[in-house]
């Protein structure tokens, strides 16, 4: 279980998703906050830059 200020969400019932390129999709597990956090995994670096790029799309 994840939680972040007043909210929760449970981990590895769904995936996180987000666009590398144009057209293709790269996805995880959303228990990928658990290995990277808890067994300090680290994702390929397209995946952590296609998931900043998303986050700067979304951010005020």
């Amino acid at each position: 279980m994840l939680r972040f200020d007043d909210h929760e969400a449970p981990l590895g019932i769904a995936e996180i998703r987000v666009e590398q390129e144009k057209g293709i999709e790269i996805a995880a597990p959303t228990l990928i906050y658990h290995y990277v956090t808890d067994h300090q995994y680290r994702p390929p670096d397209y995946f952590i830059d296609a998931v900043l790029r998303q986050v700067r799309k979304i951010s005020p």
